[in-house]
């Protein structure tokens, strides 16, 4: 608290300090303001894009699949180094290789992560829809525009059907690494991000990695 971090202005001049507790008090206050219990990542979106997405969203058979897939879990991980790197044809792919497996399978979540030269360029979130396997939203790990690593995609419209960016109004909507389940950015022991997400550097580095792990950032 505030009393803590007093003691490290030990030292400075007495007004000094006082703006120093006084800048401290204040960062307390902000951060109980925003230290609320979420149920879901759903529950952090504020932005006018955010909102766009749950109003287009609303009632729609894309909304279960979406609270689902922004809960904790523990999926499987799989990857793949597509011939043609799109996500309609990457998906194509797998859809053939996974088109045989046993659909009264237990597993209800997969992600699959795309390899180019060795790297991890994105993560493909994945839901069973019945007999199948439904690509729900994508994860780039690579900067588009101010997108930074580790910024996602839907890749369904309202009405369910697969498209390569959703995004309202003829926008491409791009969900922050911030607001996504840290599952959705996690990727097999052994491999290297594209580009690795900052959110990681801020989480313990023994389960993590660090930034000097990754030769690519």
């Amino acid at each position: 608290g505030v009393k803590l971090l007093s003691e490290e202005f030990s030292g400075l001049k007495q007004a000094e300090s006082d703006l120093c507790k006084a800048a401290c008090r204040r960062l307390m206050d902000w951060m109980k303001t925003f230290d609320v219990e979420c149920r879901c990542y759903r529950e952090l979106y504020s932005s006018p894009s955010d909102l766009d997405l749950w109003r287009s969203f609303r009632n729609t058979e894309v909304v279960p699949a979406l609270k689902l897939a922004l809960r904790p879990t523990h999926p499987r991980y799989l990857t793949i180094e597509p011939k043609v790197r799109t996500v309609k044809a990457t998906d194509a792919e797998i859809q053939q290789r996974w088109g045989s497996e046993d659909a009264e399978g237990t597993e209800t979540l997969r992600v699959l992560c795309v390899l180019e030269n060795g790297l991890v360029q994105h993560n493909m979130i994945y839901l069973r829809n019945s007999s199948s396997w439904w690509l729900l939203a994508s994860v780039d790990f690579a900067w588009h525009g101010e997108a930074g690593p580790g910024h996602w995609h839907l890749n369904r419209t309202p009405h369910g059907e697969q498209i390569e960016h959703w995004g309202p109004r003829n926008n491409v909507y791009h969900g922050e690494a911030w607001n996504c389940p840290l599952w959705w950015l996690v990727i097999p022991k052994g491999h290297s991000y594209a580009h690795r997400p900052l959110r990681l550097d801020l989480l313990p580095v023994a389960a993590f990695g660090s930034i000097d792990d990754d030769d690519t950032t």
